[in-house]
C-alpha cells in the first residue's frame, strides 16, 4: 500500500529545498540530500511537491524585494539566516495551498534525478513520465504539441492518446513521436536508444552531412540505436523483461561482460566503482542485483566469480582477480 509523506516528512523536503537552493550549499550538503532522497520513496515525492509548489508561486516570491534586507546587510551571516527561513516559511505556505487544490498535473518545468533516485512525474494530458538515475527533463505541454526534452539519462514514457497533439521527445540528435504508447528513451556519450514496449514510435535522426535522414518506425520489442558521432543505427529485438529492469530498480545480468556490467551499476552509485585488473573486464557475470546497492552487486560478484573487491585508502573500491583462480 503506498504511503502518503507525512508532515515531518514535509518539513524536511522543505529544508533540503532551501539548503540545495541556498549559495552556502557544499558538495557535502550535496552527498548528504542525494542520501536523504534514497532513505525512502515518500522523501522523493515530497521534495517534488515542494518543486511543484516553489514554480507555481516562485515569479511572485523571488521578484518581491524582501523586507529589512538594507537593515541587515552589515551583519552578512544573519541575513543569510534569516532569507533562508522567510525561504521556507514561503515555500511552507506555497505547498500547502498547492497540497489543498489539484492544480491538474505537470504542464511545463525541468525534472532531475540524482545517483540511485527514480522519479515519477504525471502530466496534465495524462501521461506518465518515469525518471531513472542522473537524469533531466523539461516538459512543455503546448496547445498543439506536447513537447519533451531529455537532456540526459534515461526515461520511460507511458503518452496519453490525444490524436490532435503529438507527444514528442527530443533527445538532441533524434526525435521520437508518439500518440499513444509506452517507449524508453535513454541519452548516453555518444549514443541514444529507444526501446518500444507497447505500441508504435516513429523516430527522425537530426541531418548528417546535410542529409535528412528516413523516418524509422519500431513496433514492440524493437529497439533502436543511434551513434550520435557517425549517424549510423541499428534495431535489434530486445528481452523487455530485462530491458524494463530498471523501473523495478533492479539490474538483470545476462553473460554480460563484467566491463559493461560495472559501468550500468555505477549509474546508479553516488561513488563509483573501478575494475583494477585489466584480466577481469571480460569475464561474463549473470544475475539480478538491487539497482543503487553497492553491497548487492559486490556480493553477487564475489560469490559466483572470480572477481574480489578491494578498498583503498580514500575510500574508493576496485575490482580485482580473486586470488588463487586462474584466467577463465
Amino acid at each position: 500500500m503506498r504511503q502518503e509523506p507525512t508532515n515531518a516528512v514535509n518539513e524536511e523536503a522543505i529544508a533540503w529545498f532551501v539548503r540545495t537552493h541556498s549559495d552556502q550549499r557544499t558538495l557535502g550538503d550535496e552527498d548528504r540530500f542525494a542520501q536523504w532522497l534514497k532513505q525512502d520513496a515518500r522523501h522523493a515525492e515530497a521534495y517534488a511537491h515542494v518543486e511543484k509548489a516553489w514554480r507555481v508561486a516562485g515569479p511572485d516570491i523571488t521578484a518581491r524585494p524582501l523586507v529589512g534586507a538594507r537593515r541587515l546587510g552589515k551583519n552578512k551571516r544573519l541575513w543569510i539566516r534569516w532569507r533562508m527561513s522567510l525561504a521556507a516559511v514561503l515555500v511552507l505556505v506555497t505547498m500547502s495551498a498547492y497540497l489543498a487544490s489539484d492544480i491538474g498535473g505537470i504542464r511545463t518545468g525541468t525534472f532531475v534525478t540524482s545517483s540511485g533516485q527514480l522519479r515519477t512525474l504525471r502530466l496534465a494530458d495524462g501521461s506518465v513520465i518515469t525518471l531513472n538515475t542522473r537524469s533531466a527533463v523539461t516538459v512543455n505541454l503546448a496547445r498543439h504539441v506536447r513537447l519533451i526534452r531529455l537532456t540526459r539519462g534515461e526515461a520511460r514514457f507511458q503518452v496519453a492518446k490525444d490524436a490532435a497533439r503529438p507527444f514528442i521527445v527530443d533527445a538532441d540528435s533524434a526525435q521520437v513521436r508518439a500518440v499513444g504508447t509506452v517507449f524508453d528513451v535513454r541519452v548516453a556519450e555518444r549514443r541514444i536508444a529507444v526501446t518500444l514496449v507497447e505500441g508504435k514510435v516513429q523516430i527522425t535522426s537530426a541531418p548528417l552531412l546535410g542529409k535528412v535522414p528516413e523516418p524509422t518506425l519500431l513496433t514492440t520489442g524493437e529497439r533502436f540505436s543511434l551513434d550520435t558521432v557517425g549517424g549510423e543505427h541499428h534495431i535489434e529485438t530486445v528481452n523487455l523483461a530485462r530491458a524494463s529492469a530498471w523501473i523495478n530498480q533492479q539490474l538483470i545480468f545476462d553473460a554480460t561482460p563484467l566491463a559493461m556490467a560495472v559501468e550500468e551499476a555505477n549509474r546508479y552509485l553516488p561513488a563509483p566503482i573501478a575494475i583494477d585488473d585489466p584480466s577481469v573486464r571480460n569475464i561474463r557475470v549473470s544475475g539480478v542485483v538491487r539497482a543503487g546497492n553497492v553491497a548487492s552487486f559486490v556480493a553477487t560478484l564475489e560469490s559466483s566469480f572470480p572477481v574480489q573487491a578491494v578498498r583503498h585508502p580514500d575510500g574508493s573500491m576496485g575490482l580485482v582477480r580473486r586470488t588463487g583462480d586462474g584466467k577463465r
